[in-house]
């Protein structure tokens, strides 16, 4: 009989590896509004909140485990979705002297096309802040506000292992390519990774990697199912259940790698 299925929810929250953090929370508040929130019982970490989600700052020193294979600032792509208009970036980004690198422009999210504007945050990394067509109704001049993420890349060696671990064992949906050259992607509730193959010169972040990564993906599954589903599945269980600092609060998470040794976080929410 199979074993018990993973559905996985959404995105509760990333890492990011910066050279340094109150330079990192300066440009990601002043420029989309997030929120920096300090946690931990024994160490302070900071990370920054938006919406549903939260960025966390893991200093480029610091050795704090589990942690991804090969993690480096610089490494990560990603796209957020803006509840205001992406027209009004444009200021913000002058105000802080950092320059458009492509967009406007449309491309394709999760849900479709979007219009998207891509830049660089200090260390690197490529952020694209996009719009769907109609989602949100708000006026120019109110305070920028992100609603959530929508993808994140991830670059890959060997496309068929990233789609079994993905697919078969955690429950995402192989997404057909729009166009010619478009990236392979899976999707799962209103988000997708885009997959770059390592051998890709796409657009990318500075020091884009494979094995750099580090996520959190809440699952709707009860962390039983989650446990079995691994075992079941071959993959070694590197943290057993325990309660970690989610975006929303309290969270217990198992922790597993993906074929490239990015870390993989599964939890549920307390």
């Amino acid at each position: 009989m199979p074993g018990p299925k993973i559905e996985i929810d959404r995105i509760d929250h990333f890492v990011l590896r910066v050279t340094d953090v109150d330079r990192t929370c300066e440009f990601y508040e002043k420029l989309l509004g997030m929120r920096r929130i300090t946690f931990g019982d024994t160490i302070e970490r900071s990370a920054l909140r938006f919406g549903d989600h939260k960025l966390n700052l893991h200093p480029a020193t610091s050795d704090w485990h589990p942690r991804a294979r090969d993690p480096a600032p610089g490494g990560e792509d990603f796209c957020l979705i803006a509840r205001t208009p992406i027209a009004e970036l444009t200021p913000r980004l002058d105000a802080l002297g950092t320059e458009i690198e492509m967009g406007p422009g449309t491309r394709t999210g999760a849900l479709g096309a979007m219009e998207s504007v891509y830049f660089r945050d200090p260390d690197g990394n490529l952020v694209e802040i996009s719009n769907y067509a109609g989602e949100f109704d708000r006026s120019a001049g109110e305070d920028f506000v992100l609603d959530r993420v929508d993808h994140v890349v991830m670059r890959v060696r060997d496309l068929d292992a990233t789609r079994g671990f993905y697919c078969d064992i955690l429950g995402m949906t192989a997404l057909p390519a729009e166009r010619d050259l478009s990236p392979p992607a899976l999707g799962f509730g209103r988000h997708k990774f885009n997959l770059h193959p390592d051998h890709t010169d796409w657009p990318r972040a500075r020091d884009a990697r494979t094995g750099g990564q580090d996520f959190c993906l809440l699952a709707k599954s009860p962390m039983a199912d989650i446990v079995a589903a691994l075992k079941a599945g071959g993959v070694e269980i590197e943290v057993p259940p325990s309660t970690r600092n989610g975006a929303l609060g309290p969270i217990n998470s198992v922790y597993c790698r993906d074929p490239d040794g990015n870390l993989v976080e599964l939890s549920n929410l307390l």
